[in-house]
C-alpha cells in the first residue's frame, strides 16, 4: 500500500532552495491518496525574507510491488505582511493546501542541486502500516481557526460536502466592534441557499445599540473546505443573547453594510478564532441539534427559548409537534426617522419552518391567516372557538397550494377578492422535509400597491397585487391590516 510510506523530511535541492528554512514534510491534501499512490508536498522558505514560501510535490507510487518516490510539480507562494503564513511556521496539511490554492505560480522541478528549478535530495522515510498519515475524507474532527478570516478563505478539514462542516462561534476583531461585545455566535444563514459546494453561515456580535453581523461562506476547494467572509451589516437594536437575533429579519431590514478586515484594528468588522467541527454522518446543518441552530429555530418560530414535548422534530429545535411548524412571529417594520401617520404603510416579515404533510394540500392549506376582529371568540362554558360577533369576511391569507406553490390573498368584508398572487413552484416543498419561509409584506415603489416576496430556503419571488375590475388597489396599511386582529395558525 503507498500509503504505508511515509516521507519524514529531506533537504531543499535546485537553485531555488539555497539557504532555505525547511517548513516540512506533509501529505498533499489536494490529491486523494490511495493504495496505489500517495501524494506529499515538501515546503521551505527563505530566510531572508521569511515570505517566499517554495513547495515541492512528491508522488510515491506502486510499481509490480515495489513503491517509488518521484517529483511531479513544484510552486510557489508568496505571502504578504498582512497574511497569517508570514510570521507562523506552522505547517501542516492545510497550510500546505493554501499554499497550493493561494499560489504565485509553477514551478519546474530541479534534478541537481544546482539545477534551474525546485528539488529535493537525501528523502528519507519510514514504513508505517497503518496509514495514520493521511487524513480521511470526512472525518469526525473539531477545531479552531486562529488567524483572521478573510475573503479568500482558511483551509479547515477534507471534506467531500461543504454541509458537513459546523461554524459554531468566533471572536470579533476591527476597530468597529468594542472589544466588551457580547453574543459571538455562529449560526447558519437562512437567507441563502446550501449545496454540497457550498454552505452559508452568519457570525453574530452583539455591539450595544447595533446587532452586528458578517456572513461566512464554506466553500469546496480541490477536496479541502475553506471558511471565507463575505458580506457584514448591522442593525439599529440591542439584544444580549443570541437568542434576541433572527438573521433573516436582520439581513432583511439591515441598517447598511460595512467592510471586512483581517486585523484587530482595521477598519471594519473581524471575525477570527472560529470554532467548527465535522459531522460526517450529516449532510445539512439543518439538521444538527446544535446549541446555535436550536436558538435559530425557536426565534424562526415563537421568538423565544421554549422547548417542546411530542413526537415530531422542526430542524435543530428537539421534539416539538407538527402544528409547531406552522407557529410565526411577525415583525412590524417602522422607520425611525419618519412619523407614521394613520394611513402609512407598515410592511411586515413573516417567517416559519414548514414541513408537508402528505395527507393535505390536495388543493391548498393555510400557513397563516388574520382575519376580522371578533370573528371568533371563546365559548363561555368549555373555552372552544365558536362564531364571534363579525360576520365580516376580511382577511389576509398566506398559504401554499399543491405543486408546492406558496401564496398570499386578501379578501374585502363583503368577500370580495382584493389580491390573490401566487409564487412559482418549489418543488423542495413538496418532499416532506423541513424547509425556512418567509413572506415580506411591503409597498411596491411605484404602482403603490401591495408587494410580496416569498422566500424558500433563501430563495425569493417578488409580486404584487393588479388593480381590481373597479380600478382598486389592495395595500398593506393602518386601513387594511388593524381591522385583521383574529390571527389562525394552521389549516
Amino acid at each position: 500500500d503507498a500509503r504505508s510510506v511515509r516521507l519524514v523530511s529531506a533537504e531543499p535541492g535546485g537553485t531555488g532552495g539555497l539557504n532555505e528554512m525547511v517548513l516540512g514534510m506533509v501529505p498533499d491534501a489536494a490529491m486523494i491518496s490511495s493504495r496505489d499512490q500517495s501524494y506529499w508536498i515538501f515546503a521551505f522558505r527563505k530566510i531572508s525574507n521569511g515570505r517566499h514560501n517554495r513547495c515541492v510535490r512528491i508522488v510515491v507510487s506502486l510499481m509490480e510491488g515495489m513503491a517509488h518516490a518521484r517529483v511531479h510539480g513544484a510552486f510557489d507562494y508568496y505571502n504578504s505582511s498582512s497574511s497569517w503564513v508570514s510570521s507562523d511556521n506552522t505547517f501542516n496539511a492545510m497550510t500546505a493546501h493554501e499554499m497550493w490554492t493561494k499560489k504565485y505560480r509553477i514551478m519546474h522541478n530541479a534534478v541537481t542541486i544546482h539545477a534551474s528549478g525546485y528539488g529535493l535530495y537525501n528523502l528519507t522515510w519510514t514504513i508505517d502500516a497503518s496509514g495514520h498519515a493521511f487524513d480521511q475524507q470526512d472525518k469526525v474532527q473539531s477545531g479552531t481557526i486562529y488567524e483572521y478570516i478573510g475573503p479568500s478563505g482558511s483551509a479547515v478539514a477534507i471534506l467531500t460536502d461543504a454541509r458537513k462542516l459546523r461554524l459554531t462561534a468566533g471572536d470579533p476583531g476591527g476597530r468597529l466592534i468594542n472589544a466588551a461585545a457580547k453574543c459571538k455566535d455562529i449560526v447558519p444563514d437562512t437567507t441563502m441557499k446550501d449545496s454540497k459546494e457550498s454552505s452559508h453561515w452568519v457570525f453574530v456580535v452583539c455591539d450595544s445599540p447595533d446587532t452586528k453581523l458578517i456572513k461566512l461562506t464554506v466553500t469546496l476547494r480541490e477536496n479541502v473546505a475553506y471558511v471565507r467572509t463575505s458580506t457584514a451589516f448591522w442593525r439599529r437594536y440591542e439584544s444580549d443573547t443570541i437568542d434576541d437575533v433572527n438573521v433573516m429579519f436582520d439581513w432583511l431590514h439591515r441598517g447598511g453594510t460595512t467592510s471586512v478586515t483581517e486585523s484587530a484594528t482595521g477598519s471594519g468588522y473581524a471575525v477570527r478564532n472560529v470554532r467548527w467541527s465535522v459531522d460526517a454522518g450529516g449532510d445539512s446543518h439543518g439538521e444538527s441539534n446544535t446549541n446555535n441552530m436550536a436558538g435559530l429555530a425557536r426565534r424562526a418560530l415563537l421568538g423565544k427559548s421554549d422547548t417542546f414535548d411530542a413526537d415530531e422534530e422542526p430542524p435543530g429545535l428537539g421534539a416539538a409537534p407538527a402544528e409547531v411548524a406552522k407557529e410565526i412571529k411577525t415583525f412590524p417594520k417602522a422607520n425611525p426617522k419618519v412619523a407614521i401617520e394613520d394611513d402609512d404603510v407598515i410592511p411586515g416579515t413573516i417567517t416559519a419552518w414548514i414541513r408537508k404533510d402528505s395527507d393535505v394540500l390536495a388543493s391548498g392549506e393555510t400557513i397563516l391567516a388574520f382575519q376580522a376582529t371578533d370573528v371568533l371568540e371563546r365559548s363561555a362554558s368549555d373555552g372552544a372557538l365558536v362564531p364571534g360577533s363579525s360576520d365580516s369576511a376580511a382577511a389576509a391569507i398566506v398559504g401554499m397550494r399543491s405543486a408546492g406553490k406558496l401564496f398570499f390573498t386578501a379578501l374585502s368584508a363583503d368577500g370580495t377578492v382584493a389580491c390573490n398572487v401566487t409564487a412559482p413552484a418549489h418543488e423542495s416543498l413538496t418532499e416532506g422535509g423541513w424547509h425556512f419561509i418567509a413572506v415580506v409584506f411591503e409597498t411596491h415603489s411605484v404602482s403603490g400597491s401591495g408587494q410580496i416576496t416569498f422566500y424558500v430556503d433563501g430563495e425569493s419571488t417578488r409580486t404584487r397585487c393588479d388593480l381590481g375590475a373597479d380600478g382598486s388597489m389592495f395595500t398593506f396599511g393602518r386601513a387594511t391590516m388593524t381591522p385583521l386582529r383574529t390571527v389562525l395558525v394552521g389549516a
